[in-house]
């Protein structure tokens, strides 16, 4: 009996850490890396090849691409085919297995549910901006898989498969090695009296015949190329200046937040872990052994220069917050050691179920879970559309970070630059693209050298400034998202209907016929206002969200009518219906309270609305946003919350 109620009580506790850790999977983030991984699958299936050589854009056309992910994308796509559900559906999964693996281990160091449960919501906390679909996470898996079971004596076997595997899976399979090999000295110079020769034997050949396993992959041994160009010296890396390889800093100044809205912020959450994982390391120095400090502190220092190594930290060094929070645990619980340990177990896993309950109110999952993970209503669908029915091969000079929509959704037109990134593109050309987004004296003449004659774009200081040369691109097509440019002289040829049909019957399931029609009908939404039409505008942009309920953009399309209609009544209720549609986008919604506020001239309730919108993520710069927080000054204390008018 008292084995089989503890065993009931693991699985309770584990039930509910890794609940409360999955409101968490589902990241405020535009999911760019998709799609450009969905056409990559798709080619492969379409010519049963690898794809080793570029083909979806003009400027490096025919050169090597690297794709390390090939795997990922292979099996990726017939699920998105089937139905994109399932492809959502295998993600989750994907993490509920990684995020189970860490829980395992953080009952096994500190033996107590509670503490592991904490812990795992703690580590899914910080990590769920970085959780969004793309193959690093199946770096973190196969980790927790080396992790749990390198003590085992058969764990030396299963290296070279497990690498072999990880190869073809992510680039992060260099890191795995290193984790390998890692182990593999720390056996060796501890020592144990157990130990043997022959098990060490066992251990390094493991190594040795993991390192060649590593070139069972399409490029050989030239796969580690790729991994160390972003090793920390490689500052001359323009890559390494995206987004995802800064730094995380501290943030507090940048954010500009007071009070316990600082811990909302990212970079909060993770000084704090890593501060839980050092004081941890210190107590559990000899239960954990060697290794697990050695790695946590490397992956530390990778996290700390680059914040996308912060889940990579966050799932390795999960043991060892484990053991501080149960040493809080037990200092916290000393005034209730007369209680009996049954009756407070069952009362911390009932406040544990409450908490699940509270982490879930705010979660959305339909309709459409994929299109909520990737925030496809931030892609432009219906301009992507009509690109598609150009006939020829376009060159599109595009948003960065809608390459890959392009890739999928407009297959014959080639790109500019992609997420793809150094896989392809060399550093020359990302600061091209870059001197052209700035709008840097001679932008001009790089989109000449490089004939462009397309671009699709926000409605953009790039954008006005392209419709405004003294030679002008002639705009084809723009609804609320985006905005598809001619080049002088360009005359695309359309084609037939018969064709198009066609085309749209190849088109991939899922192919976001809802965003497109929905940009559609906000198109001639905003078409109607700028006639004054403010009545038909609102039953467009109504129907509008019939087709299309996660659109930001149609939401604050139709509360900008209401503004106009004067029917405040309305605008307050969109807004409201807003957040309870797309609770994940509230601080764009909040944002956009903060401009119409501005605009009926109050400006202490403006300031306290874009308090609330500023972005909080790894991802997000709201500098622009903060500079005009700061110059309306702070007349009211800050509260975090809209005013209700």
């Amino acid at each position: 009996m008292p084995e089989n109620t503890a065993k009931v009580k693991g699985y309770l506790f584990g039930a509910v850490a890794l609940g409360g850790a999955a409101a968490w999977f589902h990241p405020d983030v535009a999911g760019s890396d998709l799609w450009w991984h969905l056409a990559a699958g798709r080619a492969m299936w379409a010519v049963s090849a690898l794809p080793c050589c570029d083909h979806f854009s003009f400027t490096f056309e025919g050169r090597e691409w690297l794709n390390h992910e090939w795997l990922w994308d292979l099996a990726s796509w017939p699920l998105f085919r089937a139905n994109p559900t399932w492809l959502w559906l295998a993600h989750v999964s994907l993490l509920c297995a990684i995020f189970g693996l860490v829980y395992i281990r953080c009952r096994q160091a500190c033996s107590s549910g509670i503490a592991a449960s904490l812990t795992l919501w703690a580590v899914a906390g910080t990590t769920h901006w970085f959780l969004d679909i793309r193959p690093h996470l199946l770096t973190l898996l196969l980790l927790q898989l080396f992790l749990i079971t390198r003590a085992s004596t058969w764990a030396a076997w299963t290296w070279p498969a497990l690498i072999a595997v990880w190869a073809n899976l992510h680039a992060g399979f260099t890191f795995g090695l290193a984790a390998i090999g890692l182990h593999c000295v720390v056996e060796s110079v501890r020592p144990r009296a157990s130990t043997v020769p022959r098990n060490l034997r066992r251990l390094w050949i493991g190594v040795g015949l993991a390192v060649l396993c590593a070139g069972l992959n399409p490029w050989g041994y030239h796969i580690f190329v790729y991994p160390l160009s972003y090793l920390p010296g490689a500052q001359e890396n323009p890559y390494r200046t995206l987004n995802e390889w800064r730094p995380p800093g501290l943030g507090w100044d940048e954010l500009d937040v007071r009070g316990l809205g600082i811990l909302l912020t990212f970079q909060t959450r993770f000084w704090l872990l890593a501060t839980a994982a050092v004081i941890g390391g210190v107590i559990a120095r000899v239960r954990t052994g060697a290794f697990l400090l050695i790695l946590a502190i490397i992956t530390l220092c990778m996290a700390t220069t680059s914040r996308r190594f912060i889940p990579l930290f966050a799932v390795t060094a999960a043991p060892l917050v484990a053991v501080f929070a149960k040493a809080c645990l037990d200092a916290l619980g000393r005034p209730l050691a007369r209680t009996r340990k049954p009756l407070l177990e069952l009362g911390a896993l009932a406040a544990l179920t409450a908490a699940v309950a509270a982490l879930w109110a705010g979660v959305r999952l339909f309709p459409d879970p994929l299109g909520r993970s990737t925030q496809r209503d931030l892609f432009p669908a219906a301009a992507a559309r009509e690109l598609a029915r150009f006939d020829g091969r376009p060159r599109v000079f595009n948003h960065y970070s809608w390459g890959g929509f392009i890739m999928l959704h407009a297959p014959q037109a080639r790109v500019f630059i992609d997420g793809r990134a150094n896989t392809v593109y060399d550093e020359a050309l990302l600061r091209e693209f870059r001197a052209v987004t700035q709008r840097e004296p001679g932008y001009e003449t790089i989109l000449e050298r490089h004939q462009v004659e397309v671009a699709l774009l926000p409605d953009d200081a790039l954008a006005r400034a392209l419709r405004a040369l003294p030679r002008p691109w002639r705009t084809l097509y723009q609804d609320g998202v985006g905005v598809l440019l001619a080049a002088p002289g360009y005359r695309p040829e359309r084609l037939h209907a018969e064709e198009d049909g066609a085309k749209s019957r190849a088109a991939p399931p899922g192919s976001i016929q809802a965003a497109m029609q929905a940009q559609l009908l906000q198109r001639s939404a905003r078409l109607a206002v700028t006639n004054q039409q403010f009545e038909l505008a609102a039953e467009q942009l109504e129907r509008a969200l019939e087709s299309d309920p996660i659109s930001a953009s149609c939401y604050l399309d139709l509360a900008r009518v209401h503004a106009l209609r004067g029917a405040p009544g309305d605008l307050r209720a969109t807004l409201s219906r807003a957040e309870r549609a797309i609770p994940r986008r509230r601080r764009q919604i909040a944002t956009f309270a903060g401009e119409l506020l501005l605009r009926l001239d109050r400006p202490d309730a403006a300031r306290i609305a874009l308090e609330r919108g500023l972005g909080r993520g790894p991802f997000d710069d709201s500098r622009r946003q903060l500079q005009r927080i700061r110059s309306l000054g702070r007349s009211e204390p800050l509260s975090g919350r809209a005013p209700a008018s």
